[in-house]
């Protein structure tokens, strides 16, 4: 409990200094306006989630689920990029016998990750970086929504790279993984439920 605790402070603390980082970049440095891309970003995640805990431990299948929203690519240097996002992102998981709902869940999450990114060569890079989602909806059985037992704000950590065939498309893999607990109904402080996605993404820049 301590340490996760403890890993979800640092990564809430790093979410600030990120964006803080960001913002000193945008203002104070005069060439940075030359190299802001403002752009549009969607595509498919694969969406899952893993119980823990108490006499459970096991993974659902896996789910197709939507991603999309914005992006703003600032680059200060050549090699060095920040990028935040603000993304509608869905979230879930198929079907399974060890959970209920058996025929699989969807959750619906407004997300707001902020990349660090590094650019080896030309316009390839890797980046990773904080993702805090807040809880915006999903299914609901039995006239009950899924989200009454569901947490309404988790962090996650983001590692993924891109590629810019061209200046105004890219393609991006991405993995995000959730830190926090998400569970929040019977016997919460005995199961772990965490989020768990793989994004594939196509980016179209406006500029």
């Amino acid at each position: 409990m301590f340490v996760r605790q403890t890993i979800q402070y640092v990564m809430k603390r790093l979410f600030l200094l990120v964006s803080l980082v960001a913002c000193s970049f945008l203002i104070g440095n005069k060439g940075v306006a030359q190299s802001v891309k403002i752009g549009l970003k969607g595509g498919i995640s694969v969406a899952n989630q893993q119980y823990s805990g108490g006499n459970v431990s096991f993974t659902p299948d896996s789910k197709i689920r939507p991603h999309f929203g914005l992006f703003l690519n600032v680059k200060p240097i050549p090699q060095l990029g920040i990028q935040p996002e603000l993304l509608f992102a869905g979230q879930g998981y198929g079907k399974s016998s060890g959970t209920f709902p058996e025929e699989g869940v969807n959750f619906n999450y407004l997300a707001v990750p902020i990349m660090l990114k590094y650019y080896p060569v030309g316009m390839v890079n890797i980046h990773a970086g904080p993702q805090l989602g807040f809880l915006i909806g999903g299914d609901s059985f039995n006239g009950v929504s899924v989200t009454e037992e569901t947490k309404k704000a988790e962090v996650a950590l983001c590692v993924g790279a891109e590629v810019f065939p061209i200046d105004m498309l890219g393609f991006s893999v991405r993995y995000v993984a959730g830190l926090s607990d998400i569970y929040d109904g019977a016997n919460a402080d005995q199961i772990t439920v965490k989020n768990k996605t793989i994004q594939f993404s196509v980016l179209i820049s406006l500029n």
